[in-house]
């Protein structure tokens, strides 16, 4: 049914954060843990300004200047990585719903797949490691080993480079608005694992499918919409005919 979502395609790019793994609850929790103290529990809450795909260094640079707070970015950051990886260590982190079907079917294609991710290294191996698939990627970029972060393309091109193919042959998959600007940008096509908080119209031109996880397109990747309607309606004409003798 999904046959031409991967037409011409040599690669997928997974973004992490959002899309990968549904872990939104996580990070904000963190930045909770951290302005708790630094205004006291209860007293503000990151909800208001929080952004997926936004940089931990971005977020931090609009906390401070909205809620006036004066402890060095660079201190903030790190209590929040560490809130981050304790509550990631702590929780039943797992791949999004029907990653792992559709995992082995891209590589039953030959597909290369990538994470392309703005989060740094360190954080992003803890992740993989925890949810169980840090091997499967044929190359894994973080948001510290690019001189740009999203929604520059930089990081898009850079990973496309890496694995030498060209930005129309390969499909990313994103959340944010920040990461679908970014693949945008580097002129790839994109999925969209959508929440519905954004109206679809805002979204890049590039983005040809939303979906809300990864379950219909495993094991539906080897025919299109009129192929699958043509099966059926080939399956009922059989049944109609034959009664009892259709599987």
């Amino acid at each position: 049914m999904y046959k031409r979502l991967i037409e011409g395609k040599k690669a997928i790019f997974f973004d992490l954060d959002g899309t990968l793994v549904d872990n939104a609850h996580l990070w904000k929790a963190a930045y909770n843990r951290v302005l708790e103290t630094e205004r006291g529990a209860g007293l503000f809450t990151v909800d208001d300004y929080f952004e997926m795909g936004k940089s931990t260094k971005d977020q931090w640079l609009n906390l401070k200047a909205v809620l006036k707070i004066e402890t060095p970015l660079q201190e903030l950051m790190d209590k929040t990585y560490t809130n981050y990886l304790q509550l990631v260590k702590d929780s039943e982190l797992a791949p999004r719903e029907g990653f792992t079907r559709l995992m082995f079917d891209l590589k039953d294609k030959g597909l290369k797949m990538a994470l392309v991710t703005g989060t740094k290294r360190d954080i992003t191996s803890e992740v993989l490691a925890k949810i169980q698939v840090e091997n499967i990627f044929d190359l894994v970029v973080c948001g510290d080993e690019v001189r740009r972060e999203k929604p520059d393309p930089m990081i898009y091109k850079y990973a496309a480079k890496k694995l030498g193919v060209k930005p129309k042959e390969v499909l990313v998959f994103e959340d944010s608005m920040i990461g679908a600007r970014s693949a945008a940008k580097a002129g790839m096509d994109l999925a969209i694992l959508w929440d519905g908080e954004i109206p679809r119209y805002d979204y890049p031109g590039n983005v040809v499918l939303f979906l809300g996880d990864f379950v219909a397109l495993g094991g539906n990747l080897d025919k299109d919409l009129y192929e699958t309607l043509k099966d059926a309606a080939q399956y009922f004409t059989d049944l109609r005919n034959n009664p009892g003798k259709v599987d």
